[in-house]
């Protein structure tokens, strides 16, 4: 595996503006019970507008084509439009995004919203980011969650290093009906190699924050 020196200094860019944000800094000093209330005194700040952002998670249009061709609603005005809606606080963060210098630049414009509460980027990491590895499945085939543990990692680490920070894996359903589409994201049917393979998944996920 091999992760250029600029994604690692992009990705801790994007990684650091987020710990330098208000609402990271509220969130590390609040006591147990004290962010329920801090919420709502945010939600009570908040235009509609604003709300209505952060239920607003948008394809990246960084560069066009391959987001726009995964997802069915496509980013209308272009890069320069989704800056400006991430600056207006109209947006919760982007799918599918396109590196750590988007991740960063888009993170820099909604660290100058109103509000300065940041952006999460999405992707499907399911089997591998750069490097690509059998499907969960497959690898669920082999009954051994340790390796399904080292190649998460391995998808973890070139996924942080793009600025991504929200996956969808491992994923957790027990899959008995092969009419249902996404059984290859999961474990299979049995439920305690079901148990171990995301155990596994999810230590790694934990570890990376």
């Amino acid at each position: 595996m091999q992760v250029s020196r600029r994604s690692l200094m992009l990705g801790g860019a994007a990684a650091l503006a987020w710990r330098a944000s208000p609402a990271q800094a509220l969130i590390a000093t609040l006591g147990e019970g004290v962010l329920p209330t801090a919420v709502e005194a945010l939600i009570g700040m908040m235009t509609l507008e604003e709300k209505a952002g952060q239920l607003t998670l948008m394809a990246a249009a960084w560069a066009g084509g391959a987001a726009n061709r995964l997802n069915p609603i496509t980013p209308t005005g272009g890069y320069a439009s989704q800056l400006a809606d991430a600056k207006a606080g109209r947006l919760s963060g982007v799918f599918n995004g396109n590196g750590a210098k988007m991740a960063h630049e888009m993170q820099r414009a909604a660290m100058a919203s109103r509000l300065k509460i940041p952006l999460i980027f999405a992707a499907d990491v399911i089997h591998g980011f750069r490097t690509v590895f059998p499907v969960p499945l497959g690898e669920a085939s082999s009954f051994d969650p340790a390796l399904a543990e080292r190649t998460a990692r391995v998808a973890a680490v070139e996924a942080s290093a793009a600025g991504i920070d929200w996956t969808f894996a491992p994923m957790v359903d027990i899959a008995r009906d092969a009419r249902w589409g996404r059984g290859v994201e999961g474990a299979g049917e049995d439920v305690l190699l079901g148990e171990d393979m995301r155990a596994r998944g999810c230590a790694v996920s934990k570890a990376m924050r």
